[in-house]
């Protein structure tokens, strides 16, 4: 079949610029409890695109040989698959683009329990910064504080505002020198890579962050911009 993903735009973002190019489509989002979900047809005629939010809606209903699925997810998420990403921030151009590429057999990859608690129990940078942040006895201000340094290391914050924020509690200036180490810079080097494409697991190999560190972070500011 032929498909294609994105993590920069929303099902309701690419289903605007599919209106535009007078595209009939489906919007699919797999229900979260019984009786809950979207399947909804958009334009006039037989839609040979749906548009589906998530890996998860990928169910095997779809899974047409004679459909072109577009599927909007997490970046944590694509990278499990061979899902070819789309390309450029101009929805309408990325999606031109996608029409012309070739069908491909759909995997992917589902990490394994160990992978997980070997990863998890190995000591790592991040786990160092996730110590420090819970040296903050008041819960609001370790959320506040924790999301900022997400958003640092994804590239989303400046060290600059990071620190002056960090500074202006006495409770927090102990996360100052970690954040601007050499270190805490190179993993959000790390994260920018990845963000931009760049393979997951060579990405471990050559700056030695584990892999479930860069997706932890992407995930969790991923997470906190689809709930502002």
């Amino acid at each position: 079949m032929k498909i294609c993903g994105t993590h920069k735009f929303s099902i309701h973002h690419i289903s605007e610029a599919l209106k535009v190019m007078k595209v009939p489509h489906i919007l699919y989002r797999a229900p979260l409890e019984k009786f809950r979900g979207l399947k909804l047809r958009v334009g006039k005629g037989y839609a040979k695109v749906v548009v589906v939010d998530g890996l998860s809606s990928l169910s095997g209903s779809i899974r047409s040989k004679n459909l072109f699925i577009v599927v909007s997810a997490p970046l944590a998420e694509l990278v499990r698959t061979n899902i070819p990403q789309m390309e450029g921030d101009d929805v309408g151009e990325a999606l031109r683009a996608a029409r012309s590429l070739a069908p491909i057999e759909l995997r992917i990859s589902t990490p394994k329990i160990m992978d997980y608690v070997n990863t998890a129990v190995k000591p790592s940078f991040l786990m160092g910064v996730q110590t420090a942040l819970y040296q903050i006895a008041n819960p609001t201000l370790r959320k506040t504080v924790q999301s900022a340094v997400v958003q640092f290391f994804d590239t989303k914050l400046s060290l600059t505002a990071l620190c002056k924020m960090l500074k202006e509690n006495y409770r927090t200036e102990h996360l100052v020198a970690l954040v601007a180490s050499a270190e805490a810079l190179a993993l959000r080097e790390a994260v920018l890579r990845f963000r931009k494409g760049e393979d997951l697991l060579n990405l471990e190999l050559e700056t030695k962050f584990m892999s479930f560190d860069l997706l932890y972070i992407v995930r969790s500011s991923d997470k906190a911009n689809t709930l502002c």
